[in-house]
């Protein structure tokens, strides 16, 4: 068997630096930026966390401005993961574009399943499409996860750990219990807008 030669080693390791150089470079000519303010404890805000800023501000201004749309794209070609991808999706929505505003909240709560109007929105669209199934089934696993959220976060005091974080837990703990009883309040309102419909139907076919 041939031994491995430690030159092809060091090839290995500088393809694989080199790589995620590649792949991560905005964030590192960020954080190269920074490196001044970390002395003073003065940030900027990353690039595509600035962008998403400067688009929602115009969104408060006008939602119909051109440069919204640019913005929250370009925000999202460099952190395909944030909080652009909510808002790319939430205009969608907005515009009745259903069905792609649909595809894009499911990817989004693929990797950020705490936003709770993401839930909300996701289920509205199967309901106005007709798929009421889908539409509770949608309500019901967001509230499982918030549910499972705040069981893991109940508040147990753990004199090990100090004060913060004791508080914090039961912060998270609390947080995530409103987010499951605001869907649960979403679901039941909905079980009660479809009796109502069923009712009227009823109430015409007789």
């Amino acid at each position: 068997m041939p031994r491995i030669k430690i030159w092809h080693v060091n090839v290995l390791v500088w393809l694989i630096v080199l790589a995620l150089g590649l792949g991560y470079r905005h964030e590192l000519t960020w954080a190269l930026d920074q490196i001044p303010g970390y002395w003073s404890g003065e940030f900027d805000d990353p690039p595509e966390r600035a962008m998403l800023w400067e688009a929602l501000e115009l969104r408060a201004q006008d939602d119909e401005d051109p440069r919204i749309d640019a913005l929250l794209e370009q925000s999202v070609a460099i952190d395909p993961r944030g909080e652009a991808a909510y808002w790319i999706a939430r205009r969608l929505y907005d515009e009745g574009r259903n069905e792609e505003a649909l595809a894009a909240f499911e990817a989004y709560l693929q990797t950020n399943p705490t936003r709770v109007g993401a839930w909300h929105r996701l289920a509205r669209i199967h309901a106005d499409a007709g798929r009421i199934d889908e539409a509770r089934e949608t309500l019901e696993r967001g509230i499982s996860f918030f549910e499972s959220r705040a069981e893991d976060y109940e508040p147990r005091p753990d004199p090990r750990v100090g004060y913060a974080f004791n508080e914090k837990a039961a912060e998270m703990h609390a947080g995530y219990l409103k987010a499951s009883e605001r869907l649960r309040g979403a679901l039941d309102q909905f079980s009660g807008d479809l009796q109502d419909e069923a009712g009227a139907s009823g109430s015409i076919s007789r």
